[in-house]
């Protein structure tokens, strides 16, 4: 291991806070000079509310919340610094209020904008989905999902389709054995 180098870790600093410094696109638009308002039901997605309204959601909508696991599991940064230019660029041209890329169980790159930092919820809408389906292919590729044809109605009893709409279901059985 490297002792400690103060130059080094001063001009590390001096780039993160120069990246971090990139202005978001449209700030003003999203409620910036506001403070990023939160809506009413009425008007969470008018634009100058949708940054704050999407990281307080339970204070327009009823929610239940789950709570965090006993023990919590740590994400590393990644051994090798990514090409933030090019994230920052991204980020510039696209409002989002925030970006988590993980590789391996290593945080490559974490960037928030629009006034959001890690303490902040974030409405996830349909990315939900692929992160179930991970999570499923993860139980399933360690035995604690049996590898059987399963409706949701199998795994969760109250679960029910409205008319006119597919139950949702999951052949576990054509996915490749680990």
């Amino acid at each position: 291991m490297k002792p400690f180098a103060p130059r080094s870790f001063a001009l590390a600093c001096t780039f993160a806070l120069a990246a971090a410094a990139h202005a978001a696109p449209d700030e003003a638009g999203f409620g910036a000079n506001e403070g990023f308002p939160v809506g009413t039901r009425a008007n969470w997605l008018q634009k100058r509310f949708v940054v704050g309204s999407f990281s307080t959601m339970e204070k327009i909508f009823p929610v239940r919340e789950l709570r965090a696991a006993a023990t919590l599991r740590p994400l590393p940064a990644a051994y090798k610094p990514l090409d933030w230019a090019r994230i920052d660029q991204c980020l510039a041209a696209h409002p989002a209020t925030g970006l988590l890329i993980i590789k391996d169980g290593r945080v490559l790159a974490e960037r928030y904008q629009y006034g959001r930092n890690a303490e902040h919820r974030f409405t996830s809408f349909s990315m939900v989905k692929t992160l179930v389906g991970m999570a499923v292919g993860a139980a399933l590729a360690d035995g604690a999902i049996a590898r059987s044809t399963m409706r949701s109605t199998s795994t969760s009893p109250n679960f029910r389709p409205s008319p006119g709409r597919a139950c949702l279901s999951a052949t576990c059985s054509t996915w490749p054995r680990a």
